[in-house]
């Protein structure tokens, strides 16, 4: 039963009557998913045949008001959001445990589990685009979360062309023993497994970009005392550079935003 043959005739237009009738003979192999076709002279070509795969249904968006109830709950259990794309659920510095956070947050999840890419999509749409009048009652809900701290770390990762570091693990061990190597003293070095993020895919719409997952990369790396001397040493010196290229970037921002409203207030005079 794994393969089968159909014999197909070809009808040829009324003003070729005359002409022979060739014969195409069809062989459809279900096993392997091919069509094979055999020509009369007796050569043979197949096709692959693939199904197509439906695209994935997008999330119906939450009300408006669905959207403010979800926000005000987590508010009240003490959660607040990562600056990802979908942004990840975190405690609030003040965050404090009760009895009932379980139970409420698991009935959060159950019941609204798209609320994540929900909130993705009107951050993309309040920081990036103008959002509709939906997107910008919703923003409206979220404006304590959306301060100048979490603009500039948005844009950060959304404005680079490069993978940004993201967190660090680490452990450290002590080797003791080498295949062939003869009276080794026992060595302390620590193993440094980093975690790596690839930025928002900026060619992406906002529907796309909020329901894209970028899988993070790992890189582990050794280091022993006086490695760790040497990075400590650099990070503080790229830290302070930092610092003071942030003060010139704020003081820049306010520049361009009084320029703004300088020029929004002009026209309408």
């Amino acid at each position: 039963m794994g393969q089968e043959q159909i014999e197909k005739k070809d009808i040829q237009p009324p003003l070729q009557a005359s002409a022979p009738r060739d014969t195409m003979l069809v062989k459809v192999n279900r096993q392997n998913g091919e069509v094979v076709f055999t020509d009369p002279t007796g050569k043979e070509f197949a096709l692959k045949l693939e199904q197509e795969e439906p695209e994935p249904e997008r999330s119906k968006p939450l009300t408006v008001e669905e959207f403010k109830q979800v926000w005000g709950k987590l508010n009240e259990l003490g959660i607040t959001w990562t600056t990802d794309i979908p942004p990840e659920p975190r405690y609030r510095p003040d965050w404090k445990p009760t009895a009932t956070f379980t139970k409420e947050y698991r009935e959060l999840q159950e019941k609204y589990p798209t609320f994540p890419r929900e909130l993705s999509r009107v951050i993309l749409h309040k920081l990036l685009h103008k959002p509709s009048e939906k997107a910008e009652q919703k923003a409206v809900i979220i404006s304590d979360l959306l301060t100048q701290e979490y603009r500039s770390e948005f844009f950060f990762k959304y404005a680079i062309k490069v993978p940004y570091f993201e967190d660090i693990d680490w452990e450290v061990v002590i080797k003791a023993y080498e295949r062939g190597a003869h009276a080794m003293p026992k060595i302390a070095y620590a193993l440094l497994a980093l975690t790596f993020r690839e930025p928002v895919d900026t060619s992406l719409n906002v529907e796309d970009a909020a329901n894209e997952y970028r899988e993070p990369e790992f890189i582990t790396v050794a280091v022993n005392e006086p490695l760790i001397d040497n990075l400590i040493d650099k990070l503080t010196t790229i830290k302070n550079a930092l610092v003071k290229a942030q003060i010139a970037a704020d003081s820049l921002t306010e520049v361009s935003n009084q320029e703004e409203d300088a020029s929004n207030g002009g026209s309408n005079i």
